[in-house]
């Protein structure tokens, strides 16, 4: 039976680790993934919501399993997996592509990973066990995870690694309602060692957020996502019913640190969605594309120079049912391509920015798409790497950059029993 994240950290509450580490080439619920540098290895986060084990994993997995013509997903040996805590959230590389983080939702928590070393990969302290370098967050459920740069009042600029809740905190009960506040911390990227104590920790308002997205040119997170407490406290995505027809998009000046939230854009009006659950910038900075939940759309944001100015919208599309991630496809000539996965048909659509329209849509991907990324592939083209929450499922999918519609899901790497997770 598959398992959304939501229900299993509710089951997370009444189980308990039984092994010591996941068996070797086994997926645990996986909720991130990430290129290196070089373009060789996947590191794929292995969640372990369900709490089977002691402890979540990060895998270094070779992209040429994809062609070994096995659908089998290959063994990770010790020296290419670390432990992280369990409930793993999304991972993020520093801009160099040299460090790994990802925030535990169990623990609230941040681990850092050293990807410097392609023999082996190791913990920002050197070790397999990232739980004993891992920093205290002081958040509820810390999932979203980005990295950037700030220059914080005294101090020179700096990469940080931004992570915000998504599970808002209760601060008050009134009349039949939770008063409610959610955070984002920033860490700073260390030139040499671990982690150090968070920078700031700053409230980004009473409803929690999904992965930021960094704006370079103007120094901004765009914080998406839009989770609020019921009032027999579970947290559920934002909707007309529960926030009031309020779409918001925040935006976040890591270098006001604590005071960082300087606005936030109501989508609700020209959209009539209930949540922007995902984004990313075009390659030259002027459109935001955002995801948008009821009506499914994938959404063209205008961006004005300065963050006072008026969003406005330029272009929007129906995409399949529930979409949640999103990857932009950078082109030579054009403006770029998207992938875009959706739980509803497990799929994963390729969006053409160039002509406004659907290039072509993959279906049978797997169980509930949680995370996509990027691979080098043959001339001209690209390689999407799409992993399944519910099925540990692995596909990739050849994209043509000039001729998209060709586009078509080429290989697998299947964990376990084909259509469970764990196996």
């Amino acid at each position: 039976m598959s398992r959304s994240p939501a229900i299993a950290l509710l089951l997370a509450v009444a189980c308990n680790a039984s092994h010591p580490r996941a068996p070797e080439g086994k997926l645990l619920y996986p909720t991130g993934l990430a290129t290196e540098p070089g373009g060789q290895t996947l590191l794929v986060v292995s969640s372990d919501f369900d709490r089977s084990y002691e402890a979540a994993e990060v895998l270094r997995v070779p992209l040429a399993a994809f062609d070994s013509g096995d659908d089998t997903f290959p063994a990770v040996p010790p020296a290419m997996r670390v432990s992280i805590g369990t409930f793993a959230g999304s991972i993020a590389l520093s801009l160099d592509g040299k460090q790994a983080f990802v925030p535990s939702r169990a623990d609230g928590t941040l681990a850092g990973l050293s990807l410097s070393d392609p023999s082996t990969l190791t913990c920002l302290d050197h070790s397999s066990d990232c739980r004993t370098s891992a920093v205290p967050l002081g958040l509820a459920d810390p999932a979203g995870v980005a990295v950037g740069t700030a220059q914080l009042p005294g101090a020179a600029a700096a990469e940080i690694v931004l992570v915000t809740e998504t599970s808002p905190q209760i601060v008050s009960v009134g009349t039949g309602t939770f008063n409610t506040v959610a955070h984002a911390v920033g860490v700073a990227v260390p030139t040499a060692g671990t982690l150090g104590a968070p920078l700031f920790t700053a409230p980004i308002g009473d409803t929690g957020a999904t992965t930021p997205i960094f704006d370079t040119a103007r120094g901004l997170f765009y914080l998406p996502g839009c989770f609020v407490r019921t009032t027999t406290s579970l947290v559920q995505r934002c909707n007309p019913t529960n926030h009031g027809g309020f779409n918001p998009l925040r935006l976040f000046d890591p270098s006001a640190g604590s005071e960082g939230l300087v606005g936030t854009i109501d989508l609700y009006p020209a959209l009539h969605g209930t949540e922007v659950t995902t984004g990313a910038l075009s390659s030259d900075g002027a459109t935001l594309f955002a995801v948008t939940r009821v009506p499914d759309a994938l959404v063209e944001l205008a961006l004005p120079l300065l963050p006072s100015g008026v969003v406005t919208v330029r272009h929007s599309i129906a995409l399949p049912a529930a979409p949640l991630a999103l990857l932009p496809i950078r082109r030579s000539t054009g403006r770029d391509l998207l992938a875009i996965a959706s739980v509803g048909n497990a799929s994963v659509t390729i969006y053409d920015a160039e002509s406004g329209l659907i290039a072509a849509t993959i279906e049978g991907v797997g169980q509930q798409p949680s995370a996509l990324a990027l691979a080098p592939a043959a001339d001209g083209h690209v390689r999407v790497v799409v992993s399944t929450f519910a099925d540990c499922v692995l596909s990739a999918i050849d994209v043509p950059l000039e001729t998209p519609w060709q586009s078509r899901r080429t290989a697998r790497l299947v964990s376990g029993r084909a259509g469970t997770c764990p196996f």
